[in-house]
């Protein structure tokens, strides 16, 4: 471990203690769901791809509740901009830069801007997020959901609460005296017709027979989510042997890499809406739990997650028919069968 990971395990460490204490602190105070709420800022500090994505729940139902708001997103890295790109209520973005220890200047920057800004609500999406905790409790803001709730004063579904992205919506309706079981918004990147269209003109030129419905896979994930090659190619042999009425497409992932050998006709793209939009029409995509997985459950097309670890309820795919497996128990083979239950 170099220098510059030590010091930020230490960052980490501290500000978690610290940020911890001051949360316990926060009081929660009774809002009228009325309010006249204009300006939100909704802080995921976070660069990675599922985590951004994961909060598109959460801006549509604070746009449902207050029409004509303006939203301010407190990101890391570039992404957000991308995946926000049609949402006309993120009127704007403060991103700190991905790695802030080789930019300090502009990471500063950044923070100083929030501390001096006005809001008339924030939200920290992530209670268990110390940067997440600091923006949400530093920038002048009359309402502040920066809590843990005891859940069990409230009456609705409590698997709810398990999942990352329907628990920010829980809090936000507990807060504000909202019904807390009508529906929960899924994932959605809101792509265009014309990106749709792109999307099947790609998907076309890559396949072999555009008479068959497609299953698009995606072989890889973040270090130990990722299943092996010897994992990948026993799961899709069994997939063959039934001869199911599909052409395999496979989406590669941006360090060109396939777990299939190139087996099956390939799509590469580095834009994250092009990629999307591909997804978008195609009839089943299956994947491990990563970020392109959340890529694919905020396109309407049927996601299926296959999960190594004990994580499901937190980050299972949700609405669309989507659904997950978890593996860890399971010989590809029978996930191969599972996996043809949810397809026939």
């Amino acid at each position: 471990m170099n220098f510059i990971s030590e010091l930020n395990n230490v960052r980490r460490k501290l500000t978690k203690t610290s940020t911890k204490l001051l949360l316990k602190k926060y009081p929660l105070k009774k809002v009228n769901k009325n309010l006249a709420i204009k300006k939100v800022l909704v802080n995921r500090p976070n660069h990675r791809l599922g985590n951004q994505l994961l909060i598109t729940p959460l801006i549509q139902e604070i746009e449902n509740q207050f029409p004509g708001v303006e939203i301010y997103l407190f990101t890391k890295g570039k992404l957000s901009k991308v995946i926000f790109k049609q949402y006309n209520s993120t009127v704007k973005f403060y991103v700190l830069p991905k790695n802030h220890f080789y930019k300090p200047i502009k990471y500063l920057s950044i923070w100083f801007k929030i501390i001096f800004s006005r809001f008339d609500l924030c939200i920290n999406c992530e209670t268990k997020s110390s940067s997440g905790r600091i923006s949400t409790m530093l920038p002048i803001s009359k309402y502040k959901i920066n809590h843990e709730f005891d859940y069990n004063l409230w009456d609705f579904d409590k698997e709810n609460v398990q999942h990352i992205a329907k628990k920010t919506i829980i809090d936000f309706r507990i807060y504000f005296n909202l019904p807390l079981n009508k529906s929960i918004p899924k994932l959605n990147l809101k792509l265009t017709s014309n990106e749709i269209d792109k999307g099947k003109v790609i998907l076309e030129m890559a396949k072999q027979n555009n008479s068959l419905k497609t299953i698009c896979i995606f072989t890889n994930a973040t270090k130990n989510k990722c299943f092996n090659e010897t994992w990948w190619q026993c799961f899709m042999a069994e997939i063959e042997l039934q001869k199911i009425e599909f052409e395999i497409i496979e989406l590669l992932p941006i360090e060109y890499i396939s777990k299939m050998g190139f087996k099956y006709p390939t799509i590469y793209s580095t834009d994250i809406r092009e990629m999307a939009s591909v997804i978008e029409n195609v009839d089943y995509f299956i994947t491990g739990d990563c970020g392109v997985m959340h890529l694919a459950s905020a396109t309407n097309t049927k996601t299926i997650g296959l999960f190594k670890f004990d994580n499901i309820t937190k980050y299972q795919p949700y609405g669309n028919s989507n659904c997950a497996i978890q593996t860890n128990n399971l010989s590809p083979q029978e996930v191969s069968f599972e996996v043809l239950k949810r397809i026939n």
